[in-house]
């Protein structure tokens, strides 16, 4: 995976507001999840499945999307690997069922930053998220 350039202070993203993209195709958990990250001063948009995600992503790329992987569609799988293998992707957290250490390892491999097991706390992932999110933004230390 490629890294970003850093930026002149040494972080890797622009300052401002978190900005996240949500994708799940279940309006209740795309709900609590939005206002879960905008009661966290974040702003937040919902993508109800795989194709919207690549589109807004593309339109106006976020700093983290929060995938559910079973989506109509375009597969949650196929997604996270579409998005996890971009130059200058957002930050992917997986929130899903799966618990299993493998496919929690196969997510990982995919690209994602951080995974949730459900069933989550809305709050959780929100918390990860930032936490995902400020890692990138901190400046990178001074190679020696």
């Amino acid at each position: 995976m490629l890294e970003e350039e850093p930026n002149d202070d040494g972080s890797r993203m622009t300052p401002g507001p978190v900005k996240a993209l949500v994708v799940t195709g279940r309006p209740g958990v795309a709900g609590a999840l939005a206002s879960a990250l905008e009661a966290s001063g974040m702003e937040c948009d919902v993508a109800p499945d795989a194709d919207a995600a690549l589109r807004a992503t593309d339109a106006d790329p976020p700093d983290a999307v929060v995938l559910d992987l079973g989506m109509p569609a375009l597969d949650g799988w196929l997604l996270l690997a579409q998005i996890g293998a971009r130059a200058g992707r957002p930050r992917l957290i997986v929130c899903s069922a799966p618990t299993k250490i493998d496919e929690q390892q196969r997510a990982f491999d995919l690209g994602a930053d951080a995974f949730a097991p459900g069933p989550f706390d809305p709050h959780y992932v929100a918390r990860t998220v930032r936490e995902v999110v400020e890692r990138d933004r901190a400046p990178m230390p001074e190679r020696p």
